[in-house]
């Protein structure tokens, strides 16, 4: 009430604070799916993406869907991670699939070379790993220090991931045989 109050008054909502965030990005970050309609509705599209980053890092589908369709471009991060990274962080295998669907690539590395595949290794979530595999992600890629999805899944104390992995490589080179 208060937000449309202030909106009634012609309050700015595209403002941004010393950090850049604006209204809709907050009301994304707290998962306020009304709050963000609301701010969609009086037509900020400054911020989009990042709140597009929070709703992905929340696994919040609905709320995510409702950005991309207002126009958030697939371009967000949040600390220098992208959304699949972040959707894998999250062991959210919607996300994933959300993201894949709207034309992400499966093996996008941010600035350091991560990748989604890597992250849900590292972090221990067999079925996001064993998604992602199955949506084609190269275990074989490196980051910037040379770490790959097998070396995280180790470095993590995850055996399961590390057979996993192996399993995968065998069965490929078996169908390249």
């Amino acid at each position: 009430e208060v937000a449309r109050l202030l909106l009634d008054h012609r309050a700015d909502p595209a403002l941004e604070d010393r950090n850049g965030m604006n209204a809709l990005v907050y009301a994304a970050s707290t998962g306020q799916a009304e709050m963000v309609g609301l701010f969609q509705k009086a037509g900020v599209k400054t911020g989009a993406e990042t709140a597009l980053a929070f709703a992905v890092r929340a696994c919040n589908l609905p709320l995510a869907t409702s950005l991309i369709a207002g126009g958030a471009a697939l371009t967000g991060d949040l600390g220098g991670d992208h959304l699949l990274i972040l959707a894998a962080g999250a062991n959210c295998p919607d996300g994933i699939d959300l993201l894949l669907r709207r034309g992400m690539n499966v093996d996008l590395q941010n600035e350091e070379g991560m990748t989604a595949l890597m992250r849900a290794a590292g972090d221990g979530f067999a079925d996001m790993v064993e998604l992602l595999l199955k949506k084609g992600a190269d275990m074989e890629i490196k980051n910037a220090r040379d770490q790959s999805a097998w070396l995280f899944a180790a470095m993590g104390n995850h055996p399961d991931i590390v057979d996993m992995l192996r399993a995968n490589r065998e069965a490929r080179e078996k169908n390249r045989k």
